[in-house]
């Protein structure tokens, strides 16, 4: 227990020191590892934007169970991401949303087999939120297992930027890191692994982090894994 609560202070205190001049807060969390399953999809998602890209979000949800088998959302406008879903048969509802309530703006979502056939697809027009459902034949889904060794950790880092300030938030954190009971120090790179406008949306102004005068908060999400 000592071990975490030092390894947790030290990150505290190396972030603040470092960015607390242009960062609305932060939130850090942790878990021990032992295993992690990595799924290859049977599926792909593919997710094209135009303008407002931070503003679009979906997920799959099994009809049957009403569980969510896969979402997504932080992305960034004009880009095309392609994501792997392991999807096993049934009825299916893919449903999108937007932020801001007016469509995506040109942008589009896929969902395909490894074959390439299309099992829905759909360019939100205008609203906040939709959905196309489709049927699953299903395939096989691969996966791999890791294994950790021993006081193995993923530390997760939540950075809360001030959009309207004109400071980029890092694409990366250095994280120090120090145990007494073992008299152990290492270093590791926070890399980020997702983003998205967190501002509370209303109808009457356009994209906080785009109109002068409005503060709009974005949160941008960096993880590592250690082992002390």
């Amino acid at each position: 227990m000592i071990k975490r609560l030092l390894l947790l202070f030290v990150l505290l205190v190396f972030s603040e020191d470092c960015f607390s001049s242009h960062a609305a807060g932060m939130d850090l969390t942790y878990e021990c590892l032992t295993t992690d399953t990595v799924w290859t999809g049977n599926y792909q998602v593919t997710i094209s934007t135009q303008a407002w890209g931070d503003e679009c979000s979906w997920n799959i949800i099994n009809n049957n169970t009403g569980a969510i088998v896969s979402s997504g959302n932080g992305y960034n406008s004009n880009s095309t991401y392609t994501i792997n879903v392991c999807i096993p048969s049934g009825n299916y509802t893919f449903n999108w949303f937007d932020s801001w309530g007016d469509g995506w703006h040109g942008g589009s979502y896929t969902v395909t087999t490894n074959t390439g056939t299309v099992l829905t697809s759909g360019s939100p027009p205008n609203g906040s939120s939709g959905s196309s459902t489709f049927t699953s034949p299903g395939s096989s889904c691969t996966y791999t297992v890791t294994t950790y060794p021993a006081h193995t950790y993923r530390v997760t880092l939540k950075f809360y930027r001030d959009c309207s300030n004109g400071i980029s938030a890092p694409s990366t954190f250095s994280l120090g890191y120090f145990s007494n009971s073992c008299n152990y120090s290492n270093s590791s790179t926070m890399n980020q692994v997702s983003f998205q406008n967190i501002t509370p949306a209303c109808t009457s102004i356009p994209n906080p982090c785009s109109t002068p005068g409005i503060v709009g908060i974005e949160e941008y999400i960096y993880q590592t894994i250690i082992t002390l």
